[in-house]
């Protein structure tokens, strides 16, 4: 079988949460299934970021109709894509997927004249995939709710977590320090969740490690409290988990917890909101806080801080007990079963 796979929409670095699944999913599906090829649609962005693929580059302006026209040429047996960053036309199978089908529902209802029609067309491409892939059943549900599509149509694929980041790594960045994980991109509220933690600085001195790639939000200047880093390998990023007093997880949405399932891997102590598929993966692991209230995120971080080593020994058990159940390769394997019909 030879797949199509779109990646025009992923980026490079670190920290968006759809780069994350596919590229480990993808690197996943191909390790267990030698008979399956793998054709990747990049972008001039991208392209470079995904040496040792069969891809093909797909020049922009008119991205969707050069994707239908390369599609078409490579011969693939189906294509898998995004459901917001599908191709309007086309005769090749689709398998479907996205990280926030309410996000994507409310983009194309947003025009007064043509939401009814954009949303018809979503509705249309789900009705007529070969599958649709959802990261969690918290997305699997936005699926229903958003586009009618019916929950045994939508086939759950959770994230994972490299098994690395488990492995005890010495520090490397000084102590004590906040660590949050994720493109600075709009609704990650990454940068506006340090200015307001700073503001307490009596009350938490901490530092803070950003790690990911920069996004629309992205400050010109993070101060002299902040370690920023774009992108870092696994056992550094684990260590830094590891080391961390806390991991916050800010967004207002998380469709995959993807970050929150690489704490709990790693032991940390994990400050998130209560948004998403958080609460499914992660359970009572987390301190919550309710999403968009600055007071109820500090206290939330206040009362993890306050765990004594006991309790926090406590946590990291359970966080690592809880994690071992959602693994990249179960989720290749899951992602698989979508194409194995056709």
């Amino acid at each position: 079988m030879r797949v199509g796979v779109n990646t025009l929409g992923l980026g490079i670095g670190y920290g968006d949460e759809e780069d994350v699944y596919i590229r480990r999913a993808l690197a996943c599906m191909r390790d267990a299934q030698s008979n399956t090829s793998f054709v990747l649609f990049t972008s001039p962005a991208n392209h470079d970021s995904f040496e040792g693929w069969e891809r093909i580059r797909v020049d922009v302006p008119d991205a969707s109709k050069a994707l239908a026209r390369a599609v078409g040429a490579a011969a693939v047996d189906c294509l898998c894509t995004s459901l917001r960053a599908a191709p309007p036309d086309g005769t090749t199978p689709l398998v479907l997927y996205e990280m926030d089908v309410a996000a994507v529902v409310r983009d194309a209802g947003a025009s007064r004249w043509r939401g009814a029609g954009r949303i018809k067309r979503l509705r249309q491409l789900c009705q007529n995939a070969h599958a649709v892939v959802a990261p969690s059943r918290a997305v699997q549900q936005a699926f229903l709710d958003g586009l009618d599509v019916a929950l045994d149509r939508v086939l759950v694929a959770w994230a994972g977590a490299d098994a690395v980041l488990a492995e005890p790594q010495p520090g490397f960045v000084q102590e004590p320090y906040i660590l949050l994980v994720g493109s600075t991109d709009r609704g990650g509220n990454v940068a506006q969740t340090v200015e307001i933690i700073k503001r307490w600085e009596d009350a938490i001195p901490h530092g803070f490690v950003v790690v990911g790639r920069s996004g629309d939000e992205e400050p010109g200047d993070w101060g002299d409290r902040v370690l920023r880093l774009e992108d870092v390998p696994a056992r550094q990023l684990g260590a830094l988990y590891q080391h961390c007093d806390l991991f916050l997880c800010p967004g207002d949405y998380s469709g995959t917890a993807v970050h929150v399932i690489e704490a709990m891997r790693a032991g940390a102590r994990i400050v998130a909101a209560r948004v998403g598929a958080i609460p499914e993966v992660a359970g009572r692991v987390p301190v919550y806080f309710e999403p968009g209230s600055a007071r109820s995120m500090m206290g939330a971080i206040r009362r993890a801080l306050e765990d004594t080593a006991e309790e926090r020994a406590e946590c990291a058990k359970a966080a690592a007990a809880r994690a071992v159940e959602f693994t990249w390769e179960r989720c290749g394997w899951r992602m698989l079963h979508a194409f194995r019909s056709l």
